[in-house]
């Protein structure tokens, strides 16, 4: 190396690694730099200027890109990224970074540059809304860290109809960053549909929300939200009786209430803060090993070499294991090996352990503690649940991580959730309507958004965002239903903030495991309580 250094006094040299391989090594030899990319090495040497990048990628005008959409004769949703300068020079200059989007996206999708535009992505999979959002965040985060002197005007997912015109769909886009404290966009706020609208609606109108199941229009919109203490008082309703006048004062009263509890919600800060989220992919991201699970589960990789990753991680190891030889599973034999503890129990229960892990691991302040804890007896319910019912819903992942957004505010935005949980106990009001009224987004959201920068499964992401309030899903989803039981029960037993009885679990979710696996979660609330308690103290020692 020192030969090399002597000869060629103005060069820069790059090692190429694997990304598990020891870097310290190279570092001795006097490598100026070490990569794990080879898509990296071209930015490297463009910021070095010891470097000319070739640029081959075909350049189109608005109109070609116009025509060849409009060939296609159906909507589009295509990913549109607009600059305001963006001709030959701006191409060359950022050719290396045009290339790096380029090369990251699928085969399938179609990347067009588009002079005295920008570009566009046209992805292959158009039924799948909520991953063209995802790419588009991605790489709109990747551009906002690379360019400095044009500026990025527009970033959107916009509809392309046969004949329409890119400039008069993007010419009102206009992209700017904000900070979420302080923004000047016109505040738009909750539907009056939106789910915790119509839940906070009900809990303020206390026992009168029993009358409005009485109203066959306000029924339908309700009775998703149907709790047992609500059950209670419709019996209690029904058998003393109502007036008519008494029914139209509710409704009166219910509609107003949905109006202001609506309206006292910013969305669009909410909204700003989540894309502030989407942006800091270096401080969110998970560790190599756990990412790497996530991408060879979600491209079906084959089973022995999902298992190979897992292993890499000798504490995630450990903890499979331990899980897999503990008392809620009960086999004779002891299982050795991650790849018999993924036989025996399912691969859906194995990643759960390894990424649960995985991302408790990334929150260690003294409050993400304690919400460890109430995940975990989430997760212990659940699988106590499962063995008096009788059934495998797989929901390891889904149990521990449906707390995710809670624990995000703990860590990185300490101050304030301080206040919310002084709040919380002083007032003597439920988390979830405090962190409505004190916090920049709710934590369903947040967490929903961080199982997305993750790469989590869809089905994941939407029990974040859904397991509070499980019937407006489906009435049926036995995973979805069984979180939701397993989650209120623990927050009866303590291991949440104050305010929480199981009068609070849906009727539904009671109704479907009475019905159909004759399971009634109130008696086994009442009667085992304890032994439940000892199964949560049991899960935590398995995952410590």
């Amino acid at each position: 190396m020192e030969r090399l250094k002597n000869k060629f006094k103005t060069a820069k040299s790059i090692a190429i690694v694997q990304k598990n391989e020891d870097f310290k090594e190279w570092s001795l030899l006097g490598i100026d730099y070490i990569v794990d990319k080879v898509s990296v090495i071209d930015e490297i040497l463009t910021q070095e200027n010891t470097y000319k990048f070739e640029f081959d990628l075909p350049i189109y005008s608005i109109k070609e890109v116009e025509q060849i959409l409009s060939s296609l004769d159906k909507e589009l949703k295509i990913v549109v990224f607009k600059f305001d300068r963006f001709e030959n020079p701006e191409i060359k200059s950022y050719g290396w970074l045009l290339e790096s989007i380029y090369n990251d996206l699928k085969r399938s999708d179609i990347f067009f540059i588009v002079s005295k535009f920008g570009f566009v992505i046209l992805p292959f999979n158009q039924d799948s809304p909520k991953g063209i959002e995802i790419l588009k965040d991605k790489v709109e985060s990747f551009v906002e860290k690379k360019i400095s002197d044009i500026k990025l005007k527009t970033a959107e997912v916009i509809s392309f109809y046969k004949n329409s015109s890119l400039i008069e769909l993007t010419e009102e886009k206009k992209y700017a960053q904000m900070d979420i404290f302080k923004v000047e966009e016109k505040t738009e706020h909750l539907s009056v549909d939106d789910p915790y609208v119509i839940m906070f609606a009900l809990e303020d109108l206390k026992e009168e929300a029993a009358l409005l199941f009485f109203d066959a229009d306000y029924k339908k919109k309700v009775d998703p939200f149907l709790t047992l203490k609500i059950a209670r008082r419709i019996v209690e309703v029904k058998n003393k009786g109502f007036s008519k006048e008494e029914l139209e004062k509710t409704k009166e009263r219910f509609a107003e209430k949905v109006r202001i509890i609506s309206e006292s919600f910013d969305k669009t800060k909410e909204r700003v803060f989540l894309d502030k989220l989407s942006a800091e992919t270096q401080l969110l991201s998970l560790p190599e090993v756990q990412a790497n699970i996530i991408m060879n589960y979600n491209e079906n990789a084959s089973f022995k070499r999902i298992v190979r990753e897992i292993e890499k991680d000798p504490a995630i190891t450990s903890k499979i294991l331990r899980f897999a030889n503990s008392a809620f599973f009960g086999f004779k034999k002891e299982i050795k090996s991650v790849e018999r503890a993924a036989i025996v129990l399912g691969m859906e229960e194995i990643l759960g352990i390894s990424l649960s892990v995985s991302y408790l691991s990334m929150f260690k302040s003294r409050l993400t503690k304690e919400l460890y804890k109430y995940a975990i007896a989430t997760l212990a319910i659940s699988k106590y649940i499962e063995q008096k019912a009788n059934i495998n819903a797989s929901i390891t992942l889904g149990s521990v991580v449906h707390v995710i957004g809670n624990m995000f505010y703990a860590q990185y935005m300490e101050g304030d959730y301080k206040k919310l949980i002084k709040r919380v106990k002083k007032d003597k009001i439920k988390y979830e309507r405090a962190e409505f009224e004190s916090m920049p987004a709710r934590s369903s959201e947040v967490g929903y958004k961080l199982s997305s920068l993750w790469s989590f499964p869809e089905r994941i992401g939407q029990v974040i965002k859904n397991w509070l309030f499980p019937s407006v899903v489906s009435k049926f989803d036995t995973s979805l239903h069984l979180i939701h039981a397993s989650a209120m029960m623990a927050r009866a037993l303590g291991y949440f903030y104050p305010g929480y009885s199981l009068e609070d679990l849906n009727y539904y979710t009671y109704n479907l495991f009475f019905k159909k696996f004759g399971v009634n979660l109130l008696s086994l609330f009442k009667n085992f309580a304890e032994e439940m308690r000892s199964k949560i103290e049991e899960m935590m020692y398995i995952l410590s």
